[in-house]
């Protein structure tokens, strides 16, 4: 086996740890071995492997991982779980909302909840309307303001 096979394996190595890990680190060395590899192809000696190596490397580490870490590493802050992604979302009433008796049914995206007229007044069933507040297993809702769209069909 000849060295330039040898740095080929180990960034072969190198790139498949970096599926299993997180951060573009390990495929930043894969692609720097590579450079090795290259190298070695070319006639180099093993110091001019090691600074190839190293050179690429470090190229890759401060130009592209920097591109990589914002395109595919997104953070989680634009997606809103548990109650948080009930806010806002749009439900029909299915059971008639009545302040005075406590009453009244909401369905947001299948599920159906215990909800309250967040502005008081009662709210007829088939109405669209909008969750503003969760507490515990009941939902606060107001009428849902109807777009463009729905008001012309």
């Amino acid at each position: 086996m000849t060295v330039w096979e040898i740095w080929v394996i180990v960034a072969i190595v190198l790139f498949i740890a970096e599926v299993l890990t997180t951060g573009f680190i390990l495929a930043c060395f894969g692609i720097g071995a590579l450079g090795a590899a290259v190298a070695a192809v070319v006639g180099g000696s093993l110091t001019v492997q090691l600074i190839s190596f190293s050179v690429v490397t470090l190229i890759v580490f401060f130009s592209l991982r920097p591109l990589f870490i914002r395109h595919f590493y997104r953070t989680t802050q634009d997606v809103r779980t548990n109650v948080d992604a009930l806010l806002g979302r749009k439900g029909i009433v299915s059971v008639p909302i009545d302040p005075n008796t406590h009453q009244g049914r909401v369905i947001v995206h299948g599920d159906d909840w215990w909800a309250f007229s967040s502005t008081g007044v009662p709210i007829a069933a088939g109405e669209k309307v909008v969750v503003v507040g969760v507490e515990g297993t009941k939902i606060f809702v107001k009428r849902a303001i109807s777009s463009p769209e729905e008001v012309q069909a």
